[in-house]
């Protein structure tokens, strides 16, 4: 099947110095890249994304449909590392399509409201945390109503690139 990859992790090290351990996780993914279903059609662009002065609002990202049918988002995870920030809001087109009053934390399925994209119109997408979310970096899984997904990675949004020539 070519849209399915077997992925192999191997971890090995020395207990005590002298007994050599190994352990290999395989997992398999299937539509690696995202080219089936509505996720196929959706397209999410990252290169305006920031965090805004308090660090508590991750904002600048923007959602589409490329394709010619509707597309419906119907769940959205998003993983952060580094922080014990819990995530409260998140926006799409300016409407509110979740929100927890508790928080959620990083990795956890947000129940968002459906939201239909149609051909063509991009929309933004904001979400709000509990607290600074400076030194972080984002992946944001989006499924769609027919269950395929999109996964999207933001690497530490409020830093500015360092293009000092080394020395």
């Amino acid at each position: 099947d070519v849209d399915t990859k077997q992925i192999d992790s191997r971890v090995s090290w020395n207990v005590f110095g002298d007994r050599p351990v190994s352990y290999t996780l395989t997992d398999y993914l299937t539509d690696w890249s995202q080219t089936q279903g509505s996720a196929g059609k959706f397209d999410v662009d990252i290169s305006a994304a920031a965090l805004n002065a308090t660090g508590a609002i991750l904002q600048g990202i923007t959602v589409q449909n490329i394709g010619t049918s509707s597309i419906i988002i119907d769940r959205m995870t998003v993983s952060w590392v580094n922080t014990v920030r819990r995530l409260n809001r998140i926006f799409i087109g300016g409407t509110r399509v979740y929100n927890s009053s508790q928080g959620t934390v990083s990795g956890t399925d947000a129940n968002v409201t459906n939201t239909t994209l149609n051909s063509g119109s991009p929309l933004t997408l904001s979400m709000n945390f509990d607290g600074s979310m400076v030194n972080n970096d984002f992946i944001i899984k989006f499924v769609m109503t027919d269950g395929s997904t999109h996964y999207t990675l933001i690497e530490n949004p409020d830093s500015t690139p360092d293009i000092t020539p080394p020395t």
